[in-house]
């Protein structure tokens, strides 16, 4: 609920900044503030890969994707028409069923059931490549004092390939503190008002490292899958 409140009051300053600074399209910076939600796993998890070492003895056997959130922070600035360069920062969760059998301590195992949540924070860098659809001619286009001309396109297309830098600090899990990761990422951009845009995309999330720092029986290297919006201003 920490984390929601937080969101909801990033959001609304964002909103108080767009409409406070009276801005347009034709600006190239942007703010934005993300959310998402995505299908979380790691690579080559059956058999199941063991993160951690139990008190007692313990088995992992089973291991199933579990959804997550992620949330994000982002500054634009704008190259051209076609490009943009995102700087940014954000924090990850990457969650995941286990089941397996455990030791009391009296020598019988007992079955177990959890979610494993790992969190990340995130600082990223990001290349964004814009895709217009060509816009209808108006009858006004020839004229060279139409306001139709002066408009700009609303909405348009956008692939963005990310490059991300991941802190774990938890110390439950034997996982390296620094870690890199990858994000690709398709969607929609819709312009709405004084300088207000927003944003839906899907996003493909894969480490390029190990992030395991002990290898109990494989490496771990997580990956996700899932949805975004994304909320902010031209300025």
């Amino acid at each position: 609920m920490r984390v929601v409140s937080r969101i909801w009051i990033w959001f609304c300053l964002l909103i108080q900044f767009c409409i406070a600074s009276q801005v347009y399209a034709q600006q190239k910076n942007r703010l934005q503030l993300n959310g998402g939600i995505s299908n979380t796993i790691h690579y080559n998890y059956k058999p199941a890969t063991k993160l951690y070492n139990c008190t007692e003895a313990c088995y992992v056997e089973i291991q199933r994707p579990y959804y997550s959130f992620n949330y994000g922070l982002s500054y634009f600035r704008t190259i051209n028409a076609k490009h943009d360069i995102q700087v940014g920062l954000g924090i990850a969760e990457h969650r995941f069923e286990e089941e397996g059998m455990a030791d009391s301590g009296g020598g019988t195992l007992y079955p177990f059931e959890h979610i494993v949540t790992i969190y990340y924070y995130d600082f990223y860098l990001a290349h964004r490549l814009n895709i217009f659809l060509k816009p209808r001619k108006s009858k006004n286009e020839k004229c060279p004092d139409s306001k139709e001309k002066e408009s700009t396109i609303k909405t348009h297309f956008f692939w963005e390939n990310n490059l991300i830098y991941e802190l774990i600090t938890q110390e439950d899990y034997t996982l390296k503190t620094h870690n890199v990761a990858l994000k690709s990422e398709v969607g929609v951009h819709t312009k709405f008002f004084k300088g207000l845009y927003g944003e839906v995309s899907g996003f493909y999330k894969t480490g390029i490292m190990k992030y395991n720092k002990v290898k109990y029986n494989k490496n771990y290297v997580p990956y996700g899958y899932g949805v975004e919006i994304g909320v902010g201003c031209y300025f």
